[in-house]
């Protein structure tokens, strides 16, 4: 029995995508922790990039400019 064409795109999607987040995962970090918010250099606590989720966003906006 032979899938039909909806079920072969939805498979084709499937192996894109996790060929897709291998590839992303396999290039390792942009940026590692330094123990300071990469945005508004303010000391951040552990493995943090960002003090909170303001700075993340601008940062990724920023970067993107």
């Amino acid at each position: 029995m032979y899938a039909d064409p909806v079920d072969q795109a939805d498979a084709l999607h499937t192996l894109m995508t996790e060929n897709r987040i291998k590839s992303i995962r396999s290039q390792g970090r942009e940026i590692n922790p330094s123990g300071f918010c990469h945005f508004c250099e303010e000391p951040v606590h552990g493995n943090k990039l960002f003090c909170d989720a303001d700075c993340s966003t601008d940062y990724e906006r920023t970067k993107r400019l």
